[in-house]
């Protein structure tokens, strides 16, 4: 039987922006009784599979150790983790060699945040006296990492919310 661990890299390989990497470490230990042929392999679902963890046979008892690299998703930053489950892969006499896995949660590193620029309107508002409507704009940008989905309240004491509209998510 073999078990695979698989560990992150330093606090300083914790997710904070999209395409940022993080390392992972895998050992992998027979634990069975008779010499595993190489390849050793592993199979990881945020990684990929068929990683190569070993190109020399593994003997009873013996481990090896690799180390395969993740990216950031932006649907995992948002999410503030990331779970992955590996498993090793390897075959003794034609069949699978019967395997323990292991998964690991990384947290990632959450900054929302958002940036206003107001501007007065002048072709748009006309003088500035009273009762003249005046108009400004507002531009809204998500200067943070995360997906904004709800609305931002930008200044309710002039504008009615109900009168905003979120086209789409702020992509971070």
């Amino acid at each position: 039987m073999f078990n695979t661990i698989g560990t992150p890299g330093t606090s300083a390989t914790v997710p904070s922006a999209l395409r940022d990497n993080m390392s992972y470490e895998f050992r992998i230990t027979n634990e069975g009784d008779v010499t595993i042929p190489a390849p050793i392999r592993v199979n990881d679902d945020q990684i990929g599979n068929g990683l190569t963890c070993g190109t020399a046979a593994l003997a009873a008892g013996d481990g090896v150790t690799c180390s395969h690299v993740w990216t950031a998703t932006q649907t995992a930053i948002d999410a503030g983790q990331i779970t992955n489950v590996a498993s090793p892969v390897a075959t003794f006499d034609g069949n699978p060699v019967p395997v323990v896995s292991d998964n690991f949660t990384a947290l990632a590193i959450q900054s929302p945040e958002l940036t206003i620029d107001k501007t007065y309107n002048l072709a748009l508002s006309g003088a500035f006296v009273s009762p003249q409507t005046q108009v400004f704009d507002f531009e809204v940008t998500n200067s943070g990492n995360t997906t904004i989905t709800t609305l931002p309240v930008i200044n309710d004491t002039i504008i009615d919310p109900s009168r905003i509209t979120l086209l789409d998510p702020f992509p971070a």
